[in-house]
């Protein structure tokens, strides 16, 4: 919950900049590929990456624009599109690439698993292709909401909150 990250002295903590938060997500990123490359996901999952196909050609692009990016490098465009095909079509989380927070995995993998098999109504299948369906929308919606706070934090800084609202900017030059 928000509430509980935000401090008693009602303010929120120091945002990262860009190359912090991609220094930050180069360790998963490199475990996700390095887990694509070397597990067993589904018959011909290995022989397909190890083809040099697509797959890891898309992974290397990847793992170059995150270093890029850590190292400072400005926004590409057509590579965070990429960043965001790779996201989608390998099934990982946004969540974890740059917050480390593992929840949507888990619960992703749970929602796949025999027990959840178990409880799913007649309608179950419908929502859940629903929900596939949206899942890159809500991914790319996701990177852009994230972005977009890196960008106003960029331009006015650290906001004061008191009572869960923001009261001030703290440079009145900005406003």
């Amino acid at each position: 919950m928000l509430s509980e990250r935000i401090p008693r002295n009602g303010r929120l903590p120091a945002r990262k900049t860009t190359s912090q938060l991609y220094k930050g997500a180069l360790g998963r990123m490199e475990q996700i590929i390095a887990t694509l490359e070397s597990c067993f996901v589904t018959e011909g999952w290995n022989e397909r990456w190890q083809s040099g196909g697509v797959m890891p050609t898309l992974a290397a692009d990847v793992m170059t624009y995150f270093r890029a990016r850590a190292d400072g490098a400005q926004e590409n465009a057509a590579k965070e599109a990429k960043v965001n095909d790779f996201v989608a079509q390998f099934g990982q989380s946004l969540d974890w690439i740059f917050d480390g927070d593992p929840r949507g995995l888990i619960c992703k993998a749970a929602g796949h698993s025999p027990q959840a098999a178990s409880l799913q109504s007649t309608s179950r299948p419908l929502l859940a292709n629903a929900y596939s369906n949206l899942e890159g929308e809500v991914t790319d919606l996701t990177r852009m909401a994230h972005l977009a706070e890196i960008q106003v934090n960029k331009a006015v800084g650290q906001l004061s909150c008191k009572d869960r609202n923001y009261i001030e900017v703290p440079n009145p030059s900005y406003s």
